[in-house]
């Protein structure tokens, strides 16, 4: 369920944590996701249950990873991190205030305990009470395009709290698809996966002579592995980020003709191009590698145009829909420009955090905080700055307003990258010879290769 790119849903009552610091937390949350991504897709989604659900996602985009699975829950969860995390005063202090859980690992220097038995204890409390639980099961943050080995940490929570009282315990894979997760307004997918039920699968798990629970190594291992499963069928799974490019390349060329022949789609949803490219995945070597040698050279051949797969679509049919984003940006105009200048500072900050000499995945957790911080800023020091220079009324204004005058400026912004592209496929529509038609008939061949493949 989507709108506009943000997901819709009424909010259910929180049966854990019903403090003011979570539910700050979850508004706090909300509006990052708003201002750093400019849609959010949601695919598979189920109402959770009422009682104790531990939720298991991969961990590809640091911080941000918590972040929409905050903004999207339910229920506010007790997310499970690294004590490493309390380490720094700020964002410790942060931690505590909502309610987070501290891990215990070895290979970390400066938490200073390596038993997990107050964690343990934690998790059970809150499941007991039917709360929620968030757990990313690889431990650490993978910027590869696979989940790395799952650890057995969620396992034995869930095992170790149905021993302890824990009724009706449901563990939730989530799958976290970013298009491009260290980029400001980029879009990201978020997969609810198969639920793993612990009382249909608790008598699979069962070994003669030892009940279930944390301590049962051999019921613990079983879990394990049927975690991973689920959250690798919920996750992207690709070889690397070559063969994730290239096929998911491949999906969108296939999908984006397939929609509408006469007049292709522009931004096919995430959750269509992740299905396709995952299925393309599972193929056969000789046929996935020639799919993915022929995206490639499609690629290539697009990055030498400086331009995308939709201006090469074909004949344009949107003139309408032209001159109606035309008349919208002229009537944002007078108010995007306010925006633009209260913006300014704030985007190139946050733009800036792409040249930080660091993994993607750290770039991820980096850039979401740095753009709450720095717009957050300089909406408090414009509306301060007016109440101390032209009165309380006029600051109040202009707090109120600031917000309206930014999102005219991302909505005139957006609409200008539309128009854009509209006349770029119309300029490319009316073009033949040379470089043009190398690139259509590559594309061609990507397109027998998708359904070769199929």
């Amino acid at each position: 369920m989507t709108r506009d790119g943000h997901v819709r849903r009424r909010r259910r009552e929180r049966l854990v944590k019903p403090g003011w610091g979570p539910r700050v937390a979850r508004r706090i949350a909300a509006i990052v996701a708003r201002l750093v991504y400019r849609d959010v897709e949601v695919s598979g989604w189920s109402a959770p249950p009422s009682g104790p659900v531990i939720t298991v996602a991969n961990h590809f985009g640091g911080f941000a990873d918590a972040i929409l699975l905050i903004y999207l829950a339910e229920r506010f969860p007790r997310i499970v991190a690294r004590d490493v995390i309390w380490t720094f005063p700020v964002v410790g202090s942060l931690m505590r205030w909502i309610g987070a859980i501290p891990v215990h690992r070895k290979v970390d220097k400066g938490g200073g305990r390596t038993s997990n038995d107050d964690m343990f204890r934690s998790c059970y409390d809150a499941l007991g009470e039917g709360g929620s639980v968030l757990i990313f099961p690889e431990g650490v943050t993978q910027d590869d395009p696979f989940i790395a080995p799952v650890k057995t940490g969620a396992a034995r929570i869930a095992l170790g709290a149905r021993a302890a009282g824990a009724e009706g315990l449901v563990i939730q894979p989530v799958g976290i698809h970013y298009a491009d997760k260290a980029a400001f307004r980029s879009r990201v997918l978020v997969v609810w996966g198969e639920p793993i039920d612990l009382d249909d699968v608790g008598g699979d798990l069962e070994s003669a002579g030892e009940p279930l629970g944390a301590d049962n190594r051999a019921a613990v291992g079983d879990l394990t592995e049927r975690i991973s499963a689920h959250l690798r069928a919920a996750a992207p799974d690709y070889g690397s980020w070559e063969q994730a490019r290239a096929l998911q390349l491949g999906a969108e060329v296939a999908l984006r003709r397939a929609a509408s022949p006469a007049d292709p789609v522009d931004d096919v949803p995430l959750a269509l191009v992740d299905e396709l490219g995952s299925r393309l995945a599972g193929r056969p070597d000789p046929v996935r590698s020639h799919l993915q040698e022929q995206a490639e050279l499609y690629r290539a051949a697009l990055s030498r145009l400086r331009t995308d797969d939709y201006a090469l679509t074909g004949p344009q049919h949107t003139g309408r829909d032209t001159v109606a984003d035309l008349v919208i940006a002229l009537l944002l105009l007078p108010y995007a420009l306010v925006g633009a200048a209260l913006g300014l500072v704030p985007y190139a900050l946050t733009q800036a955090t792409r040249l930080i000499p660091a993994a993607p995945a750290m770039r991820a957790t980096i850039m979401p905080l740095v753009a709450f911080v720095v717009f957050v800023a300089e909406w408090v020091w414009v509306s301060v700055a007016t109440w101390t220079s032209w009165g309380r009324w006029e600051g109040a204004v202009v707090a109120l307003l600031a917000p309206a005058f930014l999102a005219a400026t991302v909505a005139l912004a957006e609409r200008a990258i539309t128009v854009w592209r509209t006349w770029r496929r119309w300029w490319f529509s009316r073009r033949r010879g040379g470089p043009v038609d190398e690139a259509r008939a590559l594309r061609d061949g990507v397109l027998a290769a998708v359904r070769a493949a199929l």
